[in-house]
């Protein structure tokens, strides 16, 4: 049954921690925030484990558990390793991998899940004639479609075969 109550409660981030992402294999919570700091939360202990650096707009963590993204920067989710690093801000909406683990979509466009490499551009059309990323974006299960929401309720479907 729902309370209402909070039953823990982290603190350590500068900023507001704004992006959430709990790791499907184990009693782990990983929160990003402002100041472009990841913290990984043990949440049957309750320590805070690791603190990554890089932009933390959003979080998402592979279907296998074994990488975590903000989209623009990636690290192991085993150690915290830096996979890499992207400079500038966090790109606004939520990542996402694909079902094989390969690609890895969100505002920058499609990027290698592995080095952070540009595969492809993802741009939606923004008020008159500038263009933006994506609000969000999600893989089709069979990682063949990817399908991108932006700015007034437009939803456009993208093929990477």
């Amino acid at each position: 049954m729902v309370s209402g109550d909070p039953i823990q409660t982290y603190l350590g981030h500068s900023g507001s921690a704004a992006a959430l992402a709990f790791y499907p294999l184990e009693a782990l919570l990983v929160s990003g925030s402002e100041n472009t700091a990841v913290h990984a939360w043990n949440l049957a202990a309750k320590p805070q484990l690791i603190v990554m650096k890089g932009n933390s707009g959003s979080l998402a963590f592979s279907l296998d558990g074994k990488r975590l993204t903000s989209g623009n920067s990636a690290w192991s989710a085993v150690d915290g390793t830096v996979l890499y690093l992207a400079d500038g801000k966090a790109r606004r909406g939520s990542p996402a991998f694909s079902s094989d683990g390969e690609f890895v979509a969100n505002g920058p466009g499609i990027l290698n899940a592995t080095s952070g490499t540009k595969i492809a551009p993802l741009e939606v059309k923004e008020s008159g004639s500038a263009f933006g990323s994506p609000y969000g974006v999600s893989f089709s299960p069979d990682g063949k479609r990817i399908a991108s929401g932006g700015p007034e309720g437009v939803i456009k479907i993208w093929s990477i075969e």
